[in-house]
């Protein structure tokens, strides 16, 4: 779950491109690839909250 404080970022979840802003909350199901990209003019601020008790990371190419 991911909780927009400030900016704007495009979310890839799974085969989907989503446009969160300050006050939204993204969802991302489990063992779902999803990758993000701060896309507005300010920095962005974002909290990370993971539910699991084990966290493992597999970061994907974004550069294409």
């Amino acid at each position: 779950m991911f909780v927009l404080r400030e900016g704007e970022v495009t979310f890839t979840v799974g085969d989907e491109e989503r446009v969160a802003r300050a006050g939204d909350i993204v969802v991302v199901p489990p063992d779902t690839p999803h990758a993000f990209v701060n896309t507005g003019g300010t920095p962005l601020e974002m909290v990370a909250i993971h539910v699991s008790p084990r966290f493992a990371t597999e970061w994907l190419d974004q550069s294409s």
